[in-house]
């Protein structure tokens, strides 16, 4: 069985024709390695498939910023990085700066484009499982890559939260909305299997991504926990909200 997917390329991508193409996503988990890209959104900073290219100069500036922004982060935490500092690290004015990122969230978005296609891709390949893997496996290894790329990106994820603008704007956002789709997707698959226990998936969802915030998981860090204690805790702790056995993978 081949299951098609309308999927962002990119979490970042502007808001609207994501949250579209998100409305449209059909993702079947169990089918996970049959999924195929039928389709690219516009990714942050970069032209829609049917737009025109950024001139050359705009690219170029655009190139600078990210570069400076990551040799900047090679010497200290994101939150110690004032955006008048980094216009002068990418020798740009201000306005330049400020037209390619209207803000400290949206350079922190676009400074996470590459881990997050990464992370989608694994997700589109089914993380290489077998086509047999049962749903609890599945579930356990979407978790754990979830909470691995949230542990390597919390300081930019945390900045770029810290940032947005809206109420509610962290849940709503395009890379949230995704992750949250696909595993809920996930979590109902599993208990229609039997592998999980029965009741509100939506609301197990919620929780299973709560519990992982960037935020979280940099206060526990700062509270001395290392990062493999934490994976033997969060995983335990997914089970037990899952209702799944003690055996199941992770």
């Amino acid at each position: 069985m081949r299951t098609t997917v309308r999927f962002s390329s990119s979490s970042y991508a502007d808001q609207s024709p994501v949250r579209q193409g998100l409305a449209e996503t059909a993702l079947s988990v169990h089918d996970l390695r049959c999924v195929t890209l039928v389709k690219k959104l516009p990714v942050h900073g970069q032209p829609a498939p049917t737009e025109p290219a950024l001139r050359a100069d705009a690219a170029r500036n655009h190139t600078r910023i990210l570069a400076a922004a990551r040799k900047l982060l090679g010497k200290r935490p994101i939150r110690e990085i004032c955006m008048d500092e980094l216009a002068r690290a990418a020798g740009v004015g201000k306005g330049t700066l400020y037209r390619r990122f209207v803000d400290r969230s949206s350079l922190c978005r676009a400074l996470l484009d590459e881990s997050e296609r990464a992370l989608q891709e694994r997700v589109l390949r089914g993380f290489d499982l077998p086509s047999g893997a049962k749903a609890k496996e599945r579930v356990m290894v979407l978790l754990s890559a979830l909470f691995d790329f949230t542990l390597e990106n919390a300081a930019l994820l945390a900045e770029a939260e810290a940032y947005q603008r809206g109420v509610d704007a962290r849940f709503t956002a395009p890379p949230y909305a995704w992750r949250r789709r696909v595993l809920l997707r996930t979590v109902e698959r599993a208990r229609a299997d039997g592998d999980a226990s029965p009741g509100d998936a939506g609301l197990t969802t919620d929780l299973l991504l709560g519990c992982m915030s960037p935020e979280q998981l940099l206060y526990q860090q700062r509270d001395g926990r290392s990062d493999e204690s934490l994976r033997v805790a969060y995983a335990d702790t997914w089970r037990r909200l899952l209702g799944l056995a003690n055996g199941a993978s992770g």
